[in-house]
């Protein structure tokens, strides 16, 4: 997997708040080692990570827009929006679909 990213937590980083960011464009939005650990994601807008026409032409093994290498439970996610994501333990965002769905049944009704 490729470590290009546009957030990164490398090696053993820890204490960190990645908050508030708009992320495209990049292999991986945001990248966390194995290692990194006690970190905050959160309220990021992290999406087209990457681009979608090299997702489309090579597939979806190529990067994602939250590609999360540490064990469960090592750093918080919240309240953060991605289309795609690749993680230990539960997503660390909604997924964008599904976000937008759930909105509009809680707006429009089922």
């Amino acid at each position: 997997m490729s470590k290009s990213f546009g957030i990164g937590l490398v090696g053993t980083s820890s204490g960190n708040v990645i908050e508030r960011n708009i992320i495209g464009g990049n292999t991986n939005g945001i990248w966390i080692a194995a290692k990194a650990s006690g970190n905050i994601v959160r309220l990021n807008n992290v999406s087209g990570n990457p681009a979608t026409q090299i997702l489309l032409t090579f597939g979806s093994a190529v990067g994602t827009d939250i590609h999360d290498l540490s064990p469960a439970g090592s750093n918080t996610f919240e309240d953060n929006l991605c289309a795609t994501s690749s993680s230990a333990g539960p997503a660390p965002c909604p997924n964008i679909p599904d976000l937008f769905f759930l909105l509009l049944k809680r707006f429009v009704g089922p």
